[in-house]
């Protein structure tokens, strides 16, 4: 008998594991995956144990020796599906930074200038990496590590290892998908507008003085007023930070 608990002990510990590696393996702000792999498991596998012991899922009976079968498998696919979905929040936030960068980039004459991103090695925007690592900073000084344990352990006991959330979130995930167009837009309106009534300065001097190069000079300008512009925005975007971060919240509260 008491084999057996602690064998479910250990069953439950790997479901909630596969859980959390799959949340921190997707999660940009965590930087994960540049940890040495022991580095990796070991935290991982700490903060399994005390989830497990925080929410009550240590008594080794919710599972069965008997899920050592090929239905073990399933279940393990099923964790990693509800860490998934549980790291869309994060994701679809910081990804509101990587698309208003992106937008940035076009209009200033940025987007050829592209950066190798360490952590996923994939192309990432000047200004969009920026606006990542700002958005970064605020997430983790406003306690951001704090609210996804709490997130953490909200979902396991919303959905106990073994039970599979993912298809509930799906709508939620369709809901957040819209908003982070529409926030990574609000986030950098000031300098859409400014930059518009720039190209609208340029066709003008274009069609009064024909004998000025406007392409040659509107980019070195584009440039420096897309970076102060920028850099003045940078005091008032505090407000759509949080409302970023507030939506990462209410996705997961919406699915749990």
């Amino acid at each position: 008998m008491i084999s057996e608990l602690y064998l479910g002990w250990i069953l439950e510990l790997m479901l909630v594991f596969s859980r959390v590696s799959a949340l921190f393996l997707m999660t940009p702000v965590l930087n994960f995956t540049r940890l040495p792999v022991m580095v990796r498991v070991l935290l991982a596998m700490a903060l399994s144990i005390w989830l497990v012991q925080v929410t009550g899922l240590g008594s080794g009976m919710a599972l069965s020796p008997r899920v050592l079968d090929d239905s073990f498998l399933l279940l393990i696919v099923g964790e990693v599906l509800n860490g998934a979905a549980m790291a869309f929040g994060l994701l679809f936030a910081f990804a509101a930074f990587q698309f208003a960068g992106r937008v940035i980039d076009y209009q200033i004459g940025l987007a050829v200038a592209n950066q190798i991103d360490p952590v996923t090695n994939a192309q990432a925007p000047l200004v969009g990496t920026v606006l990542g690592m700002m958005g970064a900073i605020y997430f983790i000084v406003s306690g951001g590590f704090g609210i996804v344990l709490t997130a953490l352990k909200d979902n396991l006991l919303a959905y106990p290892p073994g039970q599979i959330g993912f298809f509930t979130a799906v709508e939620p995930m369709l809901v957040s998908f819209g908003m982070m167009f529409t926030l990574a837009v609000l986030l950098i309106a000031p300098i859409i507008v400014v930059l518009f009534l720039v190209d609208i300065t340029m066709a003008f001097s274009a069609r009064f003085m024909p004998q000025m190069n406007v392409f040659i000079l509107s980019i070195p300008l584009k440039v420096f007023i897309g970076f102060v512009m920028l850099a003045l925005s940078a005091v008032s975007i505090a407000p759509v930070l949080t409302r970023i971060f507030q939506e990462m919240i209410l996705y997961w509260r919406e699915w749990f």
